[in-house]
């Protein structure tokens, strides 16, 4: 129940986060045009990629060893040699980095290299102590950086705009003190300063990071291409002005349904490798189930509530110069949840140590991504980079799905999915009625209120929820009872 309890306060920061990254969408479209957002796209993707590459690699191999660091004392030998290897990738980097600003001019990072080596310092290294929060069970702290980070980010975005008006500066500055706040939090909750010596590096230890971690480079890297490659193709073939409005509902989407996914992820894959390492198989194979069973049960009304309301949604929220891109939403959130699914699948192969199995599922989506994207992109634009991106993860999961029911047996409990379709079939009558009479940002916040009272409603009186009460019954009676027993 503590890996269910976990989720839901995942879930409850980042539908928080998810209200606040909409709102931050929405004052970028009001003051900046498509084509400065698409730039911004542009760069934010180099960067994306640059942390990708070069500092998961390091954070995944944190998050799978932490616990067996703790548990064994060793928290000298992983915290000197984790520092270490971010020391010398953020080197890496920075000669890259310098060097892409002075090659290309197709990106335009030279005109904010600063603030583009900024932003890469701090980025990174919240890249890997984000992952050491989530591994070290501190969900409370971890969940208050993360809703400080968004608001902050809001914040300081609202501020910059309205004193130096529509600059992209705004969107960097956001960015370097949100993940500097954050990242320096982190080394102070986990005492980092106090395992570092300079002496406590160890070869061996850095040899399973490297062994474990270095074979994610290639699944980041696929991953980056996977989910931002779409963007400079569009700039290749069409405009930066184009990319804008493609990103802006590609991000309305990461910040709804794209939330959803990202709360079981944070909790549930330190969670698995605790049951894998304590409890063994069995265990993990049941706890899979719920992770599914829960993905869906809120992607599936997700999914039909931005399907149903995504022409709403321009004039309320976003600017209405960016509403010819509302079809990228639907399709970016059909888009999101094959991902889920993907990573649920993939974080068996990770708990077995056969990240390369990973790797090369991905190689393939990116493969077939990118090829489909330079063949239909030209035909039918931008649209076509989101239709391409839900094809790409539909495959993988196909294949991913077939080849790990030989690790592991997979259960879906296809009862309960079919009374989430249900359901949301029914909400989805409620939504294509009510949406003619969205007109403001009132109505439209109403009316998904409504339509997830519906959806949860119909739910709980076909029973489908039955269970999830009583647990969490039974675990809200059992916290209750500690505190009456710490009373006495």
């Amino acid at each position: 129940m503590k890996e269910k309890a976990e989720s839901f306060l995942y879930l409850f920061t980042k539908i928080l986060l998810g209200v606040v990254g909409i709102v931050s969408v929405s004052i970028q479209t009001q003051y900046l045009l498509p084509s400065a957002l698409g730039d911004y796209s542009l760069i934010s993707g180099f960067i994306s990629v640059m942390t990708s590459v070069f500092a998961s690699w390091i954070g995944s191999a944190g998050l799978r060893y932490y616990h067996a660091a703790q548990k064994n004392g060793t928290e000298k030998q992983f915290f000197t040699t984790i520092s270490a290897d971010w020391a010398v990738m953020f080197a890496v980097m920075l000669a890259i980095t310098t060097g892409t600003a002075w090659i290309t001019t197709s990106i335009p990072i030279r005109p904010y290299l600063l603030f583009v080596v900024i932003t890469l310092f701090w980025s990174s290294l919240w890249e890997i102590y984000e992952k050491l929060m989530r591994a070290s069970s501190r969900s409370v702290a971890y969940c208050a950086l993360l809703i400080m980070q968004s608001v902050l980010n809001l914040l300081v975005i609202i501020l910059y705009c309205k004193l130096a008006g529509g600059r992209i500066e705004a969107l960097f500055l956001a960015k370097i003190l949100t993940c500097a706040l954050a990242a320096v939090a982190s080394v102070c909750l986990l005492r980092v300063f106090r395992h570092i010596r300079p002496s406590s590096f160890s070869r061996s230890f850095n040899g399973v990071v490297f062994r474990y971690g270095f074979p994610m480079v290639g699944v980041w890297s696929a991953s980056w291409l996977l989910n931002y490659s779409d963007r400079y193709i569009i700039n290749y073939y069409l405009t930066s002005e184009e990319v804008g409005l493609y990103d802006i509902a590609y991000r309305f989407s990461e910040n709804s349904i794209g939330i959803i996914i990202a709360a079981f992820n944070l909790a549930f894959f330190p969670a698995m490798i605790r049951v894998w390492n304590d409890e063994g198989e069995a265990a993990t194979q049941r706890m899979i189930t719920a992770i599914f069973r829960y993905l869906f049960l809120f992607s599936v009304p997700a999914c039909t509530g931005i399907f149903l309301l995504s022409k709403q949604i321009y004039g309320p929220i976003l600017d209405p110069a960016y509403s010819g891109a509302a079809i990228v939403m639907s399709l970016a959130s059909v888009g999101f949840v094959f991902m889920g699914v993907n990573n649920s699948l993939f974080k068996i192969w990770q708990l077995k140590e056969k990240t390369k199995m990973v790797l090369y599922l991905t190689v393939a989506s990116v493969v077939f991504n990118i090829t489909s994207n330079i063949v239909f992109i030209p035909l039918f634009g931008y649209v076509a980079a989101a239709g391409t991106t839900i094809a790409s993860y539909l495959l993988v999961t196909v294949i991913a799905a077939f080849m790990i029911r030989r690790e592991i047996r997979i259960r879906i409990d296809m009862r309960s999915l079919a009374l989430q379709f249900l359901a949301a079939a029914v909400m989805g009558v409620f939504l294509f009625f009510a949406r003619d009479y969205v007109t403001s940002l009132f109505l439209l916040l109403l009316c998904v209120a409504a339509a997830a009272a519906i959806y949860f409603g119909v739910l709980f009186l076909l029973g489908d929820l039955k269970g999830d009460i009583a647990e969490l019954r039974a675990f809200l009676a059992k916290k209750g009872g500690t505190a009456d027993s710490g009373g006495k």
